[in-house]
């Protein structure tokens, strides 16, 4: 019984070990990309590649041009951050339609403005998209509005634009124009401080180098192209 016991414990080391060397002689001897394409083609391969592959960084793509010529355009990615957060929310309920057009060729749904009044249409669509519980967290975590489960006259709130456009004392018939705002002004902000902040919303050309060297892939949700002639 104690030798059954010892060879059973002492198999798994040994194939342990007899694996391991086999790695690192096929590795030394050219065979990585077999290895690598050995553990893509199996379930459990794949999830241990995505353990180390480097997570991708979630950007917005913003365009800036007008008619006065390329030296007033401008072009840049926008991070995923607390400030930042509120125009992904907005494209989680973005349709993109089936347009030639709909997606970017750097990634990401493509959205062209040439007025202010096409983002107020788009806030109003994406708003409208919602269902009363994503709304209900959307107002209260980005423009600190609670909306209720009833109303003054104690009705269910079945709809977050009625209720906020209601009358009712806490409502805010204004709150369009309060999420346009900050909207606007995190697409056509001309002064992006990328010092002082700990988390700057503009991604500076120093990081984009840095991840093109360590090979972290970029991940543009949208970009947006903004005509500032009509702005």
């Amino acid at each position: 019984m104690s030798s059954a016991k010892k060879q059973k414990t002492t198999a798994p080391s040994l194939i342990t070990l007899c694996t391991d060397t086999l790695w690192k002689e096929s590795i030394k001897g050219g065979g990585a990309d077999e290895l690598v394409a050995a553990l893509q083609a199996c379930p459990k391969g794949r999830a241990a590649l995505r353990k180390i592959t480097p997570k991708s960084i979630d950007c917005i793509g913003i365009n800036r041009a007008c008619s006065d010529g390329i030296n007033e355009g401008f072009s840049a990615y926008l991070r995923r951050n607390a400030a930042t957060e509120i125009l992904f929310e907005l494209l989680n309920h973005h349709d993109a339609g089936d347009a030639f057009d709909a997606l970017h060729r750097t990634g990401g749904d493509n959205i062209s403005w040439y007025s202010i009044d096409e983002l107020n249409d788009w806030v109003r669509a994406c708003v409208e998209d919602m269902d009363l519980d994503e709304a209900r967290a959307f107002f209260f975590h980005e423009m600190q509005i609670r909306i209720p489960k009833k109303d003054e006259d104690r009705e269910p709130v079945t709809s977050a634009i009625e209720w906020l456009e209601g009358g009712d004392d806490k409502s805010d018939p204004d709150w369009i124009d309060k999420v346009v705002e900050k909207v606007d002004k995190l697409l056509t902000e001309t002064e992006y401080d990328t010092e002082q902040q700990e988390s700057p919303n503009l991604i500076s050309a120093e990081e984009m180098l840095s991840y093109n060297n360590q090979r972290i892939p970029m991940k543009p949700h949208a970009v947006f192209t903004i005509n500032t002639d009509g702005w």
